[in-house]
C-alpha cells in the first residue's frame, strides 16, 4: 500500500493563538505514541513534524514483537495492520561467505513513510492536532508553561503549553538553546545509511532480514509492505569515504559475504544520519520530557531501535499526565530512573552486539556455530523481543500511571 499524505490539521497561525497542554516535538514512532496517548487523557496535544508526510527515513522498517505488544497496548496496531506489513520468520546473518538462518518469534517489516505517517494519524484520531513542515525550537519556562518557537515556510510563531515531549531524533536541534540537553556522539561509532529500491534478485525473498556482516560494518536487507527491498546499514566512515558513498560501501560488505548486489543500488536515492551512538546528560527537564533518539541512541539490531522509541512514547504518557494535574520536580528524576531501567538497561545488549559486530573473526565463528546449532542464539532471539514493558521498568511506571488517572480539568 503507498504511503497516504498526512495534512495538517490547523495551521501556524491557529496553532499560536490556542493553550495547549503538551507540544510534542517529532512525530516519529516516539512523539506519535506519546501523542496519542496524552490526547487520549483529554488534553490538548500538538504534534509537530518539520517534514511533510509521508517521508522516508534511515530505518531497518522492522518491528520486533516487543514493538507489536506496545503498539496493542496502544490501541495503534490496527494502523499498522491496514498497511499490510510483512510478516517476518527468519533472519539470515551472513560473514566470511558462510550463512546461518534463525527462526524469529514474531515481527514484521514496515517502511517507515508508511508507518509514520498511519501512526500519525492515530494521533490524530485520539485528538491530536498535527503541525507538519514546522520547526520547533524549545525556549524557557515561565510559571507554568515552556515556550516553544516554530518557524514554518519563512513564518514563525510563538506557542506555549505546560509540558514538552522532544522526540526530535538524533539531531536533537529543538534543543540546542538549553543547557545539558546537547547529544554528544561517541568518537568510533558509524554513521547510518537507507534507501528502498525497486530492482534486486529474487534472492531476498519476503519474511525474512538479510543480514550482512563484514569488516567496514553490517548491511539489512528486507522486503516492506510494497515488495520493495529495504536497505539500511551502520557502516564506518572510513569505509564510507574509501568506497565513494554509501552504494558502494553497502556493495563491498554483500560481496564480501556472498549475498547477491542489488542493481537498483546505485540508482536508489540514499538517505544518512550523523553518528548513531550519542548520548545526552539529561532526558528530562522542568516541564519537559526526552523520549526515543533524542533521549539516547545505540547502534540497534532487528528492530530493536523501534522498541526504544514506542516503549518510551507510550511509557512517558502517565508523566506527562502528572506533570499536567500538578509539576513537581522530582517527576523529571523519577523520569530519568524510569528510562534508565526500561530503555537504557535494554541498550546494554544492542551496545555488545555492535560491538562484536565489529570483530569480524568473532562473527565469522559465531556463523557456523549457529548454522550448525541455531538454538545458541535462542536467548539472544527471546531478549530483544522481550515486552519491555513487562521487564524491570514497568514497576515504576504503573504506580506512576495508577496515581495520575486523574480526569482533566476543562
Amino acid at each position: 500500500m503507498e504511503p497516504v499524505a498526512m495534512n495538517g490539521t490547523l495551521s501556524l497561525v491557529d496553532a499560536a493563538e490556542r493553550e495547549w497542554d503538551a507540544v510534542v516535538i517529532g512525530a516519529g514512532p516516539a512523539g506519535c505514541l506519546a501523542a496519542r496517548g496524552i490526547a487520549e487523557r483529554n488534553r490538548s496535544v500538538l504534534l509537530v513534524e518539520s517534514k511533510a508526510f509521508p517521508r522516508p527515513k534511515v530505518c531497518g522498517g522492522c518491528l520486533n514483537e516487543n514493538s507489536l505488544s506496545t503498539l496493542r497496548e496502544a490501541g495503534a496496531m490496527p494502523y499498522i495492520d491496514d498497511l499490510g506489513p510483512v510478516p517476518l520468520t527468519g533472519f539470515c546473518l551472513a560473514a566470511g561467505g558462510r550463512n546461518a538462518t534463525l527462526s524469529l518469534p514474531g515481527g514484521v517489516a514496515v517502511s517507515r513513510a508508511a508507518m509514520d505517517a498511519a501512526l500519525a494519524r492515530a494521533a490524530v484520531d485520539s485528538g491530536a492536532e498535527f503541525l507538519p513542515e514546522t520547526t520547533a525550537a524549545v525556549g524557557d519556562v515561565s510559571e507554568d508553561c515552556r515556550s516553544i518557537r516554530l518557524e514554518s515556510h519563512g513564518e514563525s510563531r510563538d506557542v506555549s503549553a505546560r509540558i514538552v515531549v522532544a522526540a526530535t531524533g538524533l539531531s536533537g536541534r529543538s534543543l540546542s538553546r538549553l543547557e545539558g540537553f546537547q547529544s554528544e556522539e561517541e568518537a568510533d561509532s558509524r554513521i547510518g545509511v537507507e534507501a528502498t529500491i525497486s530492482e534486486f534478485p529474487a534472492f531476498y525473498g519476503p519474511g525474512v532480514i538479510f543480514m550482512a556482516v563484514a569488516s567496514g560494518g553490517y548491511v539489512g536487507l528486507t522486503r516492506v509492505e510494497d515488495g520493495r527491498l529495504n536497505v539500511a546499514a551502520a557502516v564506518d566512515a572510513a569505509a564510507m569515504r574509501g568506497a565513494g558513498g554509501p552504494a558502494a560501501a553497502c556493495r563491498q560488505i554483500l560481496e564480501d559475504v556472498g549475498f547477491p548486489y542489488a542493481k537498483g543500488m546505485p540508482e536508489a536515492e540514499w538517505r544518512g544520519t550523523m553518528k548513531l551512538t550519542r548520548r545526552t546528560a539529561r532526558r528530562a527537564g522542568e516541564r519537559l520530557f526526552l523520549v526515543g533518539d533524542a533521549a539516547g541512541y545505540v547502534e540497534p539490531f532487528t528492530g530493536e531501535g523501534m522498541a526504544w522509541a514506542l516503549a518510551g512514547g507510550s511509557t512517558v504518557v502517565p508523566f506527562v499526565e502528572k506533570g499536567l494535574v500538578d509539576w513537581r520536580p522530582d517527576l523529571a528524576r523519577e523520569w530519568e530512573q524510569h528510562y534508565t531501567r526500561l530503555i537504557q538497561n535494554r541498550q546494554w545488549m544492542c551496545r555488545c552486539l555492535a560491538q562484536g559486530l565489529r570483530r569480524s573473526w568473532l562473527v565469522r565463528t559465531a556463523v557456523p556455530a549457529l548454522a550448525r546449532m541455531p538454538w545458541l542464539a535462542r536467548p539472544i532471539i527471546t531478549r530483544l523481543n522481550r515486552d519491555a514493558n513487562k521487564s524491570r521498568g514497568e514497576s515504576a511506571a504503573a504506580r506512576l500511571s495508577t496515581s495520575s488517572r486523574i480526569e482533566a480539568p476543562h
